[in-house]
């Protein structure tokens, strides 16, 4: 095991689907620059960190982040010689990707913190609980899918 390795105790499934909306989401806001992923302990969590240099958010759209359905900019501004404005629905993306990414980190008990500044970039830290063993404390190992969620 490499130095500085971190274990979490999360679905292996729901944590690919968690990584995978916040680094395609930073690739797809960051025209230029980077995008990083770092990881450090603190406490009994693990927390990892998407960064980018890319657009950013406004303060005021953070504590909207994970609501269903919302999206920053949801709109374009398409102006046109004629002198109307239209607002055009910008494409791509339903609103669901980050409510889904922040359910599913609190279901498996961790947390998700979002730190921004627009034109510079930003950081979406999410803490899972760090591995301890604690699949020694299984309670349920049937392969009955309905035995283990109780809907027998």
């Amino acid at each position: 095991i490499k130095e500085n390795t971190f274990f979490i105790y999360a679905d292996h499934a729901r944590s690919a689907e968690i990584f995978y909306n916040l680094v395609s989401n930073a690739v797809r806001y960051t025209e230029k620059g980077s995008v990083t992923v770092d990881a450090l302990q603190e406490g009994d969590f693990v927390k990892v960190m998407i960064i980018d240099t890319g657009r950013g958010i406004a303060k005021s759209d953070l504590p909207k982040l994970g609501k269903k359905f919302y999206r920053t900019k949801t709109y374009i501004d398409s102006s046109r010689e004629d002198g109307d404005n239209v607002n055009i629905v910008r494409p791509g993306g339903t609103g669901l990707g980050l409510y889904v990414t922040f359910g599913l980190t609190r279901k498996m008990g961790g947390k998700v913190e979002v730190e921004s500044e627009v034109g510079k970039g930003s950081i979406f830290s999410i803490y899972l609980p760090k591995y301890t063993n604690q699949n020694q404390n299984k309670q349920n190992d049937s392969m009955d899918m309905f035995a283990r969620l109780k809907l027998k």
